[in-house]
């Protein structure tokens, strides 16, 4: 393929792609989550497929006579390059942090909470769960703290529901203590902390988290006074994007007001 055909081939796999990503926003959505990264993943990645699509006339704005539309055009392009750069550099970081291996073995476990359904944990909760037994099995000295209070739409705590779940895998329950009063991410790691403190368990931890929410979480935790590695948690594909996003944003507070 060459010329127009090439670039006709190339403009279809692009938009394909993007295409893609969007409808996992809408995938999310349609399972109830409804956050700042889905809403700006669709604005997002509608534009790209819109931008794409329409990409002649948009260049044709740089070459305006109108001399106002040249400026806005290389305005609104450098403020996008601005943003993608950013975006770049804390999607590098996140990766980073979520494969920060424990250097030592047997560090303590702190798994942060996520939505518990009734009595049980939620797919993304479960996929914490299921982390953090592997890292128990494989560390049979290390202790875990599960962490998360109990919601309004909840019947038992986020903790206990990992507690739950890890002792009825063949976790001794000896080896989970329980951090039942927090509400965010901040407050687990906090209290996390005075558990360890209380319990002269070190402050050595792996943060059992999902790996988009990794970088964020140990940020906070060395805050509370924790040397910290990461046991990642898989992330279902489709929700990952939207996760992903809304970390940016989460990042950004982080960075600016804590």
């Amino acid at each position: 393929m060459t010329g127009l055909t090439m670039g006709t081939f190339l403009k279809a796999c692009l938009i394909c792609i993007f295409l893609f990503v969007d409808f996992t926003f809408f995938l999310a959505l349609s399972v109830g989550i409804s956050n700042i990264g889905v809403y700006f993943g669709i604005f997002i990645f509608t534009g790209l497929i819109l931008g794409t699509a329409f990409s002649k006339k948009l260049l044709g704005l740089f070459l305006s006579q109108n001399s106002a539309v040249r400026f806005a055009a290389y305005a609104v392009s450098v403020l996008l390059a601005l943003c993608i750069i950013l975006c770049i550099v804390f999607s590098i970081a996140m990766l980073c942090y979520a494969n920060k291996k424990p250097k030592e073995p047997n560090s303590v476990a702190v798994v942060l909470g996520c939505k518990v359904n009734g009595t049980t944990p939620s797919l993304m909760l479960k996929a914490r769960i299921d982390a953090a037994y592997v890292y128990l099995i494989d560390n049979p000295e290390a202790v875990c703290i599960a962490c998360g209070g109990k919601g309004s739409d909840e019947d038992i705590s986020e903790a206990m529901a990992i507690k739950n779940a890890l002792v009825d895998s063949g976790i001794d329950d000896g080896r989970i203590y329980l951090d039942e009063d927090s509400a965010d991410t901040r407050q687990n790691l906090e209290n996390a902390y005075k558990i360890a403190e209380d319990n002269d368990l070190g402050y050595d931890i792996a943060v059992v988290t999902d790996g988009f929410h990794q970088m964020r979480s140990q940020l906070i935790a060395k805050d509370c006074g924790f040397e910290t590695s990461a046991v990642s948690a898989k992330t279902q594909v489709y929700l990952l994007p939207t996760y992903w996003i809304r970390e940016w944003f989460a990042l950004c507070e982080y960075f600016v007001f804590e």
